[in-house]
């Protein structure tokens, strides 16, 4: 078997496969033996049918199938030897004449055949570990009540942080096993989130056990 890449441009790659007439008929041959326990013809025993005699009835489609299972087989070796992932159906392109297509049912002729096909490109991946995430933190000095951006089609009112740290006791309250990481950030006193900014001395947080899973009473 010959494999010749004529296309290399980009992402689309085509081969031209010259498979020889004598690979075709040695693998048709198995194929009838194969057959020859399986058929029942008249005249003959089940297992005693002459291969010969089944290359003569069966010999034409035995033929097209081989063809059609050798050009699937050439064409995954092609592409998994070359590590193609593809992005469209392989476009195979045989001859169409009726005399070259009897020449190759007949093993007259060796199967010529293209394939064209367009690869996934290959993505490399960046090292996100020398990556930082900087987290801005706003504080809000000048007023009490702010209005928040457009979230879900409404603008919130909301309390600002100098407004809430003035107050005489603050209450958070945290229920369901969604709330885990956000409490336990909550209790560590992370300033990233909005809660964090809040004064701790005068807080007091209720949990179900769901959402305090993470903290330690201890």
């Amino acid at each position: 078997m010959q494999v010749t890449e004529t296309l290399a441009e980009g992402l689309k790659h085509e081969f031209q496969i010259s498979v020889p007439a004598s690979d075709l008929d040695a693998k048709a041959d198995a194929r009838l033996v194969d057959l020859k326990d399986k058929v029942r013809l008249n005249g003959f025993r089940p297992g005693k049918v002459p291969v010969s005699h089944l290359k003569k009835v069966y010999g034409r489609s035995v033929m097209a199938e081989t063809v059609e299972q050798t050009i699937r087989d050439t064409n995954t070796k092609i592409f998994t030897e070359r590590g193609f992932r593809l992005a469209t159906e392989p476009k195979v392109t045989m001859p169409t004449e009726e005399k070259a297509v009897e020449d190759i049912l007949t093993g007259k002729s060796d199967l010529n055949y293209t394939v064209s096909i367009e690869v996934v490109p290959s993505i490399q991946l960046a090292d996100f570990k020398g990556f930082s995430v900087e987290k801005p933190v706003a504080d809000v000095t000048d007023a009490d009540v702010a209005l928040t951006g457009i979230y879900q089609k409404r603008r919130r009112m909301t309390l600002t942080y100098p407004l809430l740290n003035r107050s005489r006791r603050v209450l958070w309250v945290a229920t369901g096993s969604e709330k885990i990481e956000m409490l336990a950030r909550l209790h560590e006193g992370d300033i990233t989130i909005p809660a964090g900014r809040i004064r701790r001395d005068h807080a007091l947080v209720i949990a179900d056990q769901a959402a305090a899973g993470k903290i330690s009473t201890s």
